[in-house]
């Protein structure tokens, strides 16, 4: 056995305390700066937090920096609710945690540490909220001061709060001058990216040198999605482009470049970029590759990032240039019809700008194979670049080409079909919808909420023959241009022409500008002849429903039918007729749509002969005779 001897009025103090640092890792306490950490009952004056709870949790919960930034990569939302799954998987359990799932106590701080942040440090507050979480245990009411000082510890070690104005980071600016600055034109790819020092491993320190210093105030939010302006146009920028930069920022060495550093800061980054709206409002600029053209004024202005757009056409602005060969070419197309080559001009300009001008239209192309409606196509893509995107009519229901509309000018089916049965009347609403510029939801990938808004995108549809449209009223005819193409150039194509009309692209757009001005100042198409009679043709054989109106139906103010009659008479007349039959209630609502604006009303209480209510509609009856003068059995058998 050893023995310890020594002089006991000597001083050991210093020693021990050296042994004690040594051999036990001394545990985190609620100091800061060597003084005590006093409990506060108000948030962080530096701070400008939410004031209602209720609010600030809806923030929290919604907050792209929950999960990262605090816990180790367990969000806010996993803390809050007590996910146990996420909670195992970050935390093994310790032999004193009773539940045997997870640590506890690592949870309970890692929650704190969110709230410190949230509240501005607000001791009572986060002890407050902390009661109304799913982490709330016995332990907490067992030992009084476990949860107090687990607070103080987190506001200790809390170096930035919600709201704070970060002083490390100078020349920050406004929203204004952010909105109206000019900026170079630099593609995300060609952005230099320097390892620089001033990075403290506080992360929204970090975010804010990065949105200052190396992104050169070019990244915002908008719809939630975070956003670069290369200094003519946004675009989207994703997780992995950013992670590059922000790992290459941090690499001078002031901090270590770890994962769970990264992703922490780019989620607070996502937190701290500008809000600035949504992309793509509506505008009558016109957006090229060098400047921003207003049609109305013909003033030229330089991008900024106030205008919001994601997309320019691919050509400089260049007001002297001509376009002879396009011009060659649309005189082969329409050679006694110079009306349709003011038309298309209008209906090309239309769709330079962002907005719908109050004319709730698509455009038609129509015409026999190899007319020329493929070459116009092409023109508008390379003109219009991201600006201009395929879809399908029949597939208007294809939430992805959806989403791929917020960020166009123009959507184009170059060979159109008509939507079939089983999805039609959900294609036909969506047509509708958009065509009116008006809201819709878009569910997005990997996004709990959908996005909700208007698309400000026009359709353009090219075919051969009228596409079949199952709505059946005359309401979808009349939302169509047409424009037609009479002659066909098969046999006879040019295999050179595109190349030598898209070098004329300056030409084009300058072309198309003049369209706008004239549609700008009318506020309206004015459609030819050739037009009109397609128009009209389009409204009149709408379809089947429209067929059976003026077939089978008499209006009068005093005629009234039963729902079950009129789909009894309609089922047998689609029969004898060899139309679709359809789903019964699709059919009676088309007959709603298409009726209501001869005075025609659907009622569930409609008195017959019988003397009972009836499901059926005022203002309308079954005619026993037939538009061809056949006399036919009434009732239907």
């Amino acid at each position: 056995m050893s023995t310890v001897t020594g002089n006991a009025a000597t001083d050991c103090t210093t020693m021990l305390q050296g042994v004690a640092n040594k051999y036990f890792s001394p545990r985190t306490v609620a100091t800061g700066g060597g003084d005590a950490i006093a409990w506060t009952n108000g948030p962080d004056p530096e701070s400008n937090v939410i004031v209602d709870d209720e609010e600030l949790k809806q923030k929290m919960l919604a907050s792209k920096s929950a999960k990262g930034a605090f816990g180790g990569g367990v969000s806010f939302a996993d803390l809050w609710n007590r996910n146990v799954s996420a909670l195992s998987e970050r935390w093994e359990p310790n032999e004193s945690d009773v539940n045997g799932e997870y640590d506890q106590s690592s949870a309970d701080a890692a929650l704190v540490q969110h709230l410190a942040f949230w509240t501005g440090k607000d001791c009572a507050r986060i002890e407050r909220l902390m009661w109304q979480s799913g982490l709330v245990r016995d332990k907490w009411k067992k030992h009084k001061t476990y949860l107090r000082n687990t607070i103080l510890n987190a506001v200790a070690q809390c170096k930035s709060v919600y709201g704070q104005s970060v002083k490390t980071v100078e020349n920050t600016k406004s929203i204004d001058e952010l909105l109206t600055e000019e900026k170079s034109f630099i593609p995300i790819e060609k952005l230099s990216i320097k390892s620089m020092p001033g990075f403290t491993g506080d992360h929204l320190t970090d975010a804010t040198i990065l949105l200052s210093a190396t992104f050169d105030y070019r990244l915002v939010n908008m719809d939630g999605v975070l956003y670069y302006f290369d200094g003519q146009k946004f675009v989207v920028i994703n997780d992995k482009t950013i992670r590059r930069c922000i790992g290459k920022a941090m690499g001078y060495g002031d901090v270590k470049v770890t994962q769970n550093r990264i992703t922490g800061t780019l989620a607070v980054l996502k937190d701290q970029a500008p809000e600035i709206g949504e992309a793509n409002p509506q505008s009558r600029n016109v957006y090229f590759k060098d400047c921003v053209l207003n049609p109305e004024t013909g003033e030229v202005s330089h991008h900024k990032i106030e205008n919001r757009n994601t997309s320019t056409l691919t050509v400089d602005y260049e007001s002297n240039a001509t376009c002879l060969q396009f011009d060659k070419f649309l005189n082969s197309i329409y050679l006694n019809d110079p009306e349709q080559i003011r038309l298309l001009q209008e209906v090309i300009g239309w769709i330079l700008i962002c907005d719908y001008l109050g004319i709730e239209k698509a455009v038609l192309f129509i015409g026999p194979p190899r007319a020329g409606k493929g070459v116009i196509a092409r023109i508008i893509f390379a003109l219009l670049d991201s600006g201009a995107i395929p879809f399908s009519l029949s597939e208007l229901d294809d939430n992805k080409r959806l989403s791929g509309m917020r960020h166009a000018r123009v959507a184009i089916d170059s060979d159109a079909v008509g939507a079939g049965q089983r999805n039609a009347r959900y294609v036909m609403g969506l047509f509708k919808i958009i065509t009116s510029n008006e809201k819709l939801s878009v569910p997005q990938l990997y996004a709990q909420v959908p996005w909700t808004g208007s698309l400000n995108c026009k359709l353009f549809v090219m075919a051969n023959s009228i596409p079949t449209m199952w709505d059946d009223s005359t309401a979808t005819g009349n939302r169509w241009i047409p424009v037609m193409f009479s002659q066909s150039f098969l046999g006879r194509e040019n295999p050179k022409l595109y190349k030598t009309l898209v070098t004329e692209l300056p030409g084009i757009a300058v072309w198309a500008v003049e369209g706008l001005k004239r549609l700008i100042t009318r506020g309206y198409f004015e459609l030819p002849p050739s037009s009109r009679d397609q128009l009209d043709s389009l409204v009149s054989d709408g379809g089947s429903t429209q067929d059976f109106i003026n077939d089978r139906l008499v209006l009068g103010e005093r005629e009234r039918v039963t729902s079950h009659i009129m789909w009894d008479v309609y089922r047998q007349w689609a029969i004898s007729t060899g139309h679709e039959i359809g789903k019964r209630n699709h059919i009676l609502k088309s007959l709603e749509d298409a009726l209501r604006g001869h005075g025609v009303r659907r009622s569930k209480s409609v008195r017959m002969n019988d003397g009972k209510d009836h499901r059926g509609f005022y203002g309308v009856a079954v005619n026993t005779v037939t538009a061809s003068g056949q006399v036919i059995p009434f009732p239907p058998s």
